[in-house]
């Protein structure tokens, strides 16, 4: 059987959330493949990223993403006479395929909260705010796979309930960095009252994370409090975070310390982490990458009471209402209790084990062999 994995969303510089999704899964299907006697390819538009793709896999010159060619990228690939396709994205064309064909919704967070990512030229923030306005343009897409693949449980229910697919929808999980379960090697962070007081934000300050109660519950924690947000930020939104916890303090015996990393290596992130306790004040999320990956380190979490991170973060995790600062603010106190923040520690070395890139390149693997013949 002839597989071709649409590698396109790999970067080259670090990776993102999909790009990491893409890469380990690449990664975890190929040996699977190789053994089964399949052939899988890998479609890449920039030639930096040969170096993500395993030995076995052949690599195949493709448009990038974003092209204009894309609704008519299933004519291009019959010429290539793959038995079945898989995008870890939606976005490709069916139009024409002669093949079979699994597509990937990872959240719909961007039909409530519209604003595109910053990263992206102006005309494709224009499309995806024009994608955005209604469900139609995803729902056609959607028509032409022969079934869905999603990120997490809660996706799933969304699409549903959004009646976005009336397919099979089969749920891959996103997991954390294989360094971080390697690292963590089984053993929860040991407590002392310093790593209490250091809390860490990882996470875009796009307007569904949050950020702005997680700065305002700041304001409410005593001064011995540090919190740090770990990733790049423009200075006009630093200026309005820091106004925000102005605003919100009420007193000059309150007020953690922020600090403002403006992008931290892997290896500082690994080490703030280690050294801290994670939150994410998110309204909505498709899974939670940065919640698994402090689990994975054994790293107590704080997150929002919604039901991704329940899925996610399991009984390892302190539940906070995210539009109200100051439960925010009383939860991450919580930590200073040694009992909890051992039991939270513990807990998350458990929960981190529900998720791996293996298991969910085996998973992927199944689904590819269940709809192959259909």
């Amino acid at each position: 059987m002839h597989i071709i994995f649409d590698a396109r969303y790999i970067r080259t510089d670090h990776h993102d959330g999909i790009s990491r999704f893409s890469a380990e899964l690449l990664q975890g299907l190929a040996p699977l493949c190789s053994q089964a006697g399949d052939t899988l390819s890998a479609l890449i538009h920039d030639d930096g990223q040969r170096r993500f793709l395993p030995l076995n896999v052949q690599p195949i010159y493709f448009h990038p993403p974003t092209s204009p060619k894309e609704p008519l990228s299933a004519l291009l690939l019959n010429t290539y006479q793959p038995d079945i396709v898989f995008s870890p994205m939606q976005t490709i064309g069916s139009f024409g395929k002669k093949f079979k064909l699994i597509l990937t919704v990872h959240d719909l967070i961007y039909y409530t909260y519209p604003q595109p990512p910053r990263n992206l030229s102006w005309p494709v923030r224009a499309l995806w705010r024009l994608y955005h306005l209604s469900y139609w343009p995803q729902k056609q897409l959607l028509r032409g796979a022969n079934s869905l693949v999603v990120v997490s449980k809660e996706t799933a229910n969304q699409v549903r309930t959004a009646g976005l697919y009336a397919g099979e929808i089969d749920v891959v999980y996103n997991a954390a960095a294989p360094e971080m379960m390697q690292l963590g090697q089984g053993r929860p962070s040991a407590f002392t009252p310093e790593k209490a007081h250091h809390i860490i934000y990882m996470g875009s300050f796009m307007p569904y994370k949050n950020v702005e109660n997680i700065v305002r519950a700041a304001a409410f924690l005593p001064k011995h409090y540090t919190v740090h947000f770990l990733s790049r930020i423009r200075p006009a939104e630093k200026e309005r975070c820091e106004a925000i916890f102005r605003d919100a303090r009420g007193s000059d015996k309150l007020g953690a310390q922020l600090i403002f990393h403006n992008g931290v290596s892997d290896a500082d992130y690994i080490h703030l982490l280690r050294h801290g306790a994670l939150i994410s004040a998110s309204l909505t999320e498709g899974y939670g990458v940065p919640i698994a990956e402090a689990q994975a380190l054994g790293v107590p979490v704080l997150c929002s009471n919604i039901p991704i991170f329940k899925e996610v973060a399991g009984n390892a995790a302190l539940y906070f209402d995210p539009r109200l600062p100051a439960d925010i603010a009383a939860k991450i106190q919580m930590l200073e209790s040694e009992m909890v923040f051992k039991t939270l520690a513990s807990r998350s070395i458990m929960q981190s084990r529900r998720f791996s890139w293996s298991a969910s390149a085996k998973r992927l693997f199944t689904i590819i062999h269940e709809h192959s013949g259909r």
